[in-house]
């Protein structure tokens, strides 16, 4: 499990984690049988502020300087191959204010979408099986119900339907964009926070 206690001071949050029955620093056991990238420093947290790129901890610690305002903090457990372990009590999700604001607070209860994988440059033989991971708060995924939308360099490549990694395997060398959209079965985009999201690798 995972549970944080957050601390401001000026422009800096602190978090401080609490892991329980989880080994950071270890490396998952099937690892070696996954054929994709994984972090000799073994297993580890992802910590997300505002959807930007997640930073991976492998101490149960971190600082971020922010600017003024509202901030949205996820934090999820991943095992060493930076999959995300999809259980209410392995993640958390939390506003972070920084200085004075009178903005209402932010919805936690609506649907949150959050990109974890893929992630920066991939080299070599991680190049052949690439993860593509999220993190989902407030909403399902079924075969009738919310979908995740992939597309790839701007071309729909399907829609996801179970909460659980996928792969992208022959991609060529060079730039890609992976693109996530939640949406409900009609395709129509489901209002809450990052529920469109693209990243570049």
């Amino acid at each position: 499990s995972l549970t944080a206690n957050v601390v401001t001071k000026g422009d800096t949050a602190h978090v401080n984690f609490e892991v329980k029955n989880y080994t950071l620093g270890n490396q998952t056991a099937d690892a070696s049988t996954k054929r994709c990238a994984n972090s000799a420093k073994g297993q580890h947290i992802h910590y997300i502020i505002d959807n930007g790129a997640y930073e991976a901890l492998y101490l149960p610690s971190n600082k971020s300087v922010l600017k003024p305002g509202q901030h949205l903090l996820v934090a999820f457990l991943s095992r060493s191959y930076h999959e995300s372990i999809k259980h209410p009590k392995a993640a958390i999700v939390q506003q972070i204010n920084v200085g004075e604001n009178n903005d209402a607070p932010i919805n936690l209860k609506q649907s949150i979408l959050t990109f974890s994988r893929p992630k920066g440059v991939y080299i070599g033989a991680d190049t052949a099986h690439v993860m593509l991971d999220f993190y989902l708060f407030n909403t399902t995924l079924s075969k009738k119900g919310n979908k995740v939308r992939l597309s790839i360099d701007g071309k729909v490549i399907g829609y996801l339907d179970a909460w659980k990694p996928y792969w992208m395997d022959g991609l060529s060398m060079g730039e890609h964009t992976v693109r996530l959209e939640l949406v409900d079965a009609k395709g129509n985009l489901i209002k809450g926070l990052y529920t469109d999201v693209t990243k570049k690798i």
